[in-house]
């Protein structure tokens, strides 16, 4: 699956592109919207993989949970350009957090961010992407093993992001004294 804005940076086209090379049964699910949604309509039936992909526009994050149980993965396909780097996409923590395997790009923080908990793939390669997904299709031993070790991951780091304002509340009243 894919959740995320519909725009060059988030390269929904390199995930699209590799799913062309896929074989067996696989279907994509992707949740978002943005400038680009007509153009990515059209690639997917250009490459002839409409069938397979369910456009579901823009969901909410209160109701990204019910999203979950229908994804095998949550891919990631960022790409770095001259005026953006992915930095640290909550998405993927809650994915982890609701035991989906992750694969992402290499794109900024996100290998940083995934660790060993998931797969990561050359920024912009669909080919690399292709690769990472065959398998976890091919290897449900490892597809369940990368979804167990994201838990603790994001289990970690929401607990830090929820402890941000916390601090900066802390750290603001310090300096007061």
């Amino acid at each position: 699956g894919f959740i995320g804005r519909l725009v060059p940076e988030k390269g929904l086209d390199v995930l699209l592109r590799a799913c062309v090379r896929l074989y067996g049964a696989w279907t994509l699910t992707v949740a978002g919207t943005g400038p680009e949604q007509e153009t990515l309509e059209a690639l997917a039936e250009r490459l002839g993989i409409a069938s397979r992909v369910t456009w579901l526009g823009g969901i909410p994050r209160a109701q990204h949970a019910t999203l979950w149980p229908r994804l095998d993965c949550l891919v990631a396909p960022s790409r770095t350009t001259a005026g953006w780097v992915e930095t640290y996409p909550v998405q993927i923590l809650e994915a982890m957090g609701h035991g989906v395997t992750v694969v992402a790009s290499d794109s900024g923080a996100l290998p940083e961010v995934i660790g060993k908990a998931g797969l990561i793939f050359r920024d912009g390669h669909p080919e690399g992407l292709t690769e990472a997904l065959t398998r976890l299709l091919e290897d449900g031993d490892l597809r369940g093993r990368l979804a167990a070790e994201g838990l603790p991951v994001a289990a970690s780091l929401l607990l830090v992001l929820a402890l941000l304002p916390l601090l900066a509340t802390l750290l603001a009243l310090l300096t007061l004294l």
